[in-house]
């Protein structure tokens, strides 16, 4: 599903956000130049660096049946809302990388982007759930059941994120 809103957005070249704010502007063109903003900026990175990004993408691999690499972070990762950080984590290193070009958010960005596929991948054998990158526990089932907000929001935010991403990465740099 991804690939194929991907592609559909790369042929046709969507760019909503030009839409919703006219006065927008290109985060290349920014660079915080003192502090505090600057120093921020970079404790911010430093701070994301740290992370285990095979802890924050291990639902989406459980749930397409793959096996972890690392036991995913505790709490909300772990209490059926599974999967949540790692979507916010792949948008906080695009912005990250964008502000800052650092090297290594971009490579821990093509990373995740190598493992979702293989989750995508290993969804192709259910047909109701071709392309499907999910981390919630059991939220294929209640995806064909129960649609509630919740799944909705987390579905939408990923999905919206992994877009503005490739969008990022493959058109502005």
């Amino acid at each position: 599903m991804i690939y194929q809103l991907i592609l559909v957005a790369s042929i046709f070249k969507i760019q909503g956000q030009d839409k919703i704010y006219l006065n927008s502007f290109n985060l290349l063109d920014v660079r915080p130049l003192g502090f505090p903003f600057k120093q921020a900026l970079y404790l911010n990175v430093e701070t994301l660096l740290k992370y285990n990004i095979d802890r924050l993408f291990a639902p989406y691999l459980k749930v397409a049946g793959l096996t972890p690499i690392a036991k995913n972070y505790p709490n909300l990762e772990s209490d059926g809302f599974d999967g949540h950080m790692g979507g916010l984590y792949f948008s906080v290193m695009v912005i990250h990388y964008a502000s800052t070009g650092n090297v290594e958010c971009k490579a821990r960005m093509d990373s995740r982007i190598i493992e979702l596929k293989k989750c995508q991948e290993a969804n192709f054998t259910n047909p109701d759930f071709v392309g499907y990158v999910g981390g919630v526990p059991n939220g294929k089932t209640i995806w064909l059941k129960i649609i509630p907000w919740i799944l909705w929001y987390y579905i939408s935010k990923f999905v919206l994120t992994f877009f503005l991403s490739i969008q990022f990465i493959f058109y502005n740099l």
